[in-house]
């Protein structure tokens, strides 16, 4: 069974107000994608879900992520910024040690 690339997007219900949407991430996303020759294997969506929230609690995207992960089905995740996962920077490192021993 081979594992996943994933991506994933998240915006806020403040983000949303200033037109900063799931779908323009995930254009941005696939740019990137396009000029390197990724392929994607699926996308979990946090739209109008604060950063501040544990990745682990936030429905349906981010749960459903951490679950895929510790089942193993995860090879790399992909996202725009590291504000994606967490407000800052050590919440983002956290998950990222977090992510490590699972062994993404």
């Amino acid at each position: 069974m081979s594992k996943w690339r994933v991506g994933y997007l998240r915006v806020s219900s403040d983000e949303q107000k200033e037109n900063k949407t799931i779908e323009a991430q995930r254009d941005a996303l696939q740019k990137h994608f396009d000029v390197h020759s990724i392929k994607i294997d699926k996308f979990y969506t946090d739209d109008g879900v604060s950063g501040t929230i544990a990745l682990a609690s936030r429905e349906p995207g981010g749960s459903a992520l951490m679950r895929d992960a510790a089942a193993g089905l995860i090879s790399e995740i992909y996202i725009l910024n590291f504000k994606r996962l967490g407000r800052n920077l050590r919440d983002f490192l956290n998950l990222c040690h977090k992510l490590e021993k699972l062994g993404h």
